[in-house]
């Protein structure tokens, strides 16, 4: 496993959650009015919440990359393991993002996904395999291809 950024309780750790805190606490309120209109309602939290939307592919999609009905191209999913992606956030070219790591049946945690925020849109390279293994190569850390889409 990868060793992450910092580590919590450390002085990097603390700047780095400051000025995590000092970019998007401003965007708290436009965020919160952003996930309204997409959702059409009220903005609803845990896990029944984030099953019904966009956020259910990226937690639960393992389940159906390793299920008998995935859509995605086999050759590039073979030995995904059905449990939920362990998520890191990381400083990458100034800008937070977060690595979706999925284990594998050959022991192996990648990359196969990688979300930012971008001016309060939320945006996943799930798709991007030139993308995801650009971004794992300056990071040393292994990513998989998920095809194109």
């Amino acid at each position: 496993m990868p060793t992450p950024i910092c580590s919590p309780g450390t002085g990097e750790y603390q700047a780095s959650w400051r000025r995590f805190l000092t970019t998007f606490e401003p965007l708290r309120s436009e965020l919160y009015r952003h996930c309204r209109y997409l959702t059409r309602g009220p903005v609803q939290y845990g896990p029944a919440a984030a099953r019904r939307t966009v956020l259910n592919g990226m937690l639960f999609g393992a389940r159906l990359m390793a299920g008998p009905d995935n859509p995605l191209d086999r050759e590039l999913t073979r030995g995904v393991l059905a449990d939920s992606p362990r998520v890191e956030a990381r400083l990458y070219r100034g800008r937070w993002i977060v690595l979706g790591w999925y284990k594998h049946a050959d022991g192996e945690e990648a990359v196969r996904a990688i979300t930012t925020l971008e001016l309060a849109r939320l945006v996943n390279y799930f798709y991007t395999p030139e993308f995801l293994r650009d971004v794992g190569d300056e990071l040393g850390v292994p990513s998989r291809s998920n095809g194109h889409h």
